[in-house]
């Protein structure tokens, strides 16, 4: 996934791709990449989550560390002129809970949604 520049630019930024059954946002299921600051002694670093859009909000999907190890791996991403490229490898068959339907099976046709914008906890 490679996020548009963002001007100005910002140095948390994100970038999520929707998996949607028509061509309207809304009930869709959401990979995000959020290049986040880790602290002082970790720095920047990528962070993989899923959510799932309800209607024009988004919900975190919670995953427990053996969930997420299982679902994402082989995560990396940098900020290249201004624009956040993220790379992952992410279960096409997910082989861990649901969550009640909001964990896709991702080996039907889709149609793609991406959004990117800044993270920055003031939103700006």
């Amino acid at each position: 996934m490679v996020a548009t520049s963002l001007i100005p630019a910002v140095q948390q930024q994100y970038i999520a791709i929707a998996f949607s059954h028509d061509p309207i946002m809304g009930e869709d299921f959401v990979t995000e990449c959020v290049m986040s600051d880790m602290g002082q002694f970790a720095g920047w670093e990528p962070e993989i989550f899923i959510s799932f859009n309800h209607g024009k909000s988004n919900d975190r999907v919670f995953l427990n560390d053996d969930e997420h190890r299982t679902l994402i791996s082989n995560v990396s991403s940098q900020v290249v002129d201004g624009r956040l490229v993220c790379q992952f490898t992410q279960q096409i068959i997910p082989q861990i809970d649901r969550k009640n339907g909001l964990v896709w099976n991702l080996d039907k046709s889709f149609f793609i949604m991406g959004a990117t914008g800044s993270a920055q906890p003031d939103g700006e």
